[in-house]
């Protein structure tokens, strides 16, 4: 099986913002104005344009991955500025890091053998890492369910495309395994 590139699949998950604005007009009422949905609209296309390889989209199974994953990171968007709706910000928060830990219990189960091994294999580098990029992502969960509280959820979704991409470093100093034909970093 061959694996698709990452620079062409991940920028796919800006598709997420196109999924937000469906579900925020739908459950939210949010209107934008006609340039906030080109500047959107913008972003969705060029995420499309990079992902083309040869003036052709590849429909492979990454492809539907990261659509199913754009899907839940809408969901999970819109869920998250219902709930800022209707308690307060630190509450929804909290309510937020309950249901991702609760949610995560399933994967580390399957995956503890995989991660033992690796830690094992790899030392004290790959716990340190994993440290820094979950502390990292709870910054960034942090910032983004205030920045949900205050704004439209369709901006806040939108603006996300231009922030920097945290695991780039660790991208570059951690080695790459494969896992079922997939590649994945080892953390």
């Amino acid at each position: 099986m061959q694996i698709q590139e990452a620079s062409r699949i991940v920028p796919l998950s800006n598709l997420s913002y196109l999924f937000v604005l469906v579900l925020a007009a739908i459950f939210l009422e949010e209107i934008l104005t006609p340039l906030k949905y080109l500047g959107i609209f913008l972003l969705i296309t060029g995420a499309v344009l990079i992902s083309i390889k040869d003036f052709r989209l590849s429909f492979g199974r990454a492809f539907w991955w990261i659509i199913l994953t754009a899907g839940f990171y809408a969901i999970n968007s819109i869920l998250t500025k219902i709930l800022l709706n209707s308690v307060d910000f630190w509450t929804a928060f909290g309510y937020r890091s309950m249901g991702m830990f609760i949610g995560s219990i399933p994967i580390a189960y399957l995956f503890v053998g995989d991660l033992m091994k690796t830690i094992n294999q790899h030392g004290k580098r790959v716990v340190i890492a994993i440290l820094a990029s979950e502390l990292i992502t709870a910054l960034g969960i942090l910032l983004g369910v205030m920045a949900i509280s205050i704004g439209y959820v369709t901006l806040v979704n939108s603006l996300q495309a231009i922030q920097a991409d945290t695991p780039t470093l660790p991208c570059f100093l951690l080695p790459l395994e494969r896992f079922d034909g997939i590649l994945i970093l080892v953390y």
